[in-house]
This record gives C-alpha cells, sequence and structure tokens, in this order.
C-alpha cells in the first residue's frame, strides 16, 4: 500500500471517528475497562486450576475406564496379542546394562567427589549471593 493511499485511509477512518463520537472516549471508561481487567485476572487462576485438575482427571480416568472395560469384556488386557514379556524383553535388558554400566563408573571413586565439589560449589554460590543481596 503506498504512502498516499495509507494516508487517504488514516483521514478517512479519524472523519468517521469525529463524525460517530467515537474519537473521545467517556469519561469513564477507563475505569470500566480496567475494572475489566481486574475481574478476569482474578477469574484467570482460577480457570486454570480447574482446566488442569480436569485434563489430570481425564488422563487418568480415560485409561484406567479403558483397561476396566476391557478387563470385564473378557478381552486381553492389552490389544492385539501384545505380550509384555517377549516384547519388552530388549528394552528390559537395555535398562538392565545401562544400570549395571552407571553402578560401575558411580563405584570409582573419583565420580561421587565431583559430583559432591559441584554440589558444594552450587551452595557455597548460593550462599554467597543470598548475603550479599541482604546487604543491599
Amino acid at each position: 500500500m503506498s504512502q498516499h493511499a495509507h494516508n487517504k485511509l488514516d483521514q478517512q477512518t479519524r472523519q468517521w471517528m469525529q463524525q460517530t463520537g467515537l474519537d473521545q472516549p467517556a469519561g469513564d471508561f477507563t475505569q470500566r475497562v480496567m475494572q475489566g481487567v481486574e475481574m478476569q485476572k482474578r477469574l484467570a487462576h482460577l480457570k486454570d486450576k480447574r482446566s488442569n485438575i480436569w485434563n489430570i482427571l481425564l488422563a487418568v480416568i480415560v485409561p484406567a475406564a479403558y483397561f476396566f472395560y476391557r478387563y470385564m469384556s473378557g478381552a486381553p488386557l492389552l490389544p492385539g496379542g501384545f505380550n509384555l514379556q517377549t516384547e519388552l524383553q530388549p528394552y528390559i535388558n537395555i535398562f538392565q546394562l545401562l544400570f549395571s554400566k552407571i553402578t560401575l563408573d558411580l563405584s570409582a571413586p573419583i565420580v561421587p567427589l565431583g559430583i559432591l565439589a559441584i554440589i558444594t560449589l552450587l551452595v557455597f554460590d548460593r550462599l554467597i549471593i543470598r548475603s550479599l543481596s541482604l546487604h543491599k
């Protein structure tokens, strides 16, 4: 859009606003808007909590109801002939391997000492920052 067309549109909008009396809002306009904003702020946190609780309930109740229905209907709990022991065995083996590797690595004395040193540095850092912020 060219600058000339933009200026013409802007001027035409201002002319319509003057004709309808919208160029200056009523005296209590700001107060009414702010009351509405404050009301929405007060209700916003309640709305969020209710929707979060509803989402959590749905995430728990729907799968539980599905498995309860399958159990009551006599169907196998997992669809498609899925067998936990044969299907998950490779994953269980991987987790066992990872767990044994982590325990072997942590059994070396340097690793726990390194972790302890990092935690100590973080604690001292927080204490120093807190003590400096209290003096301001």
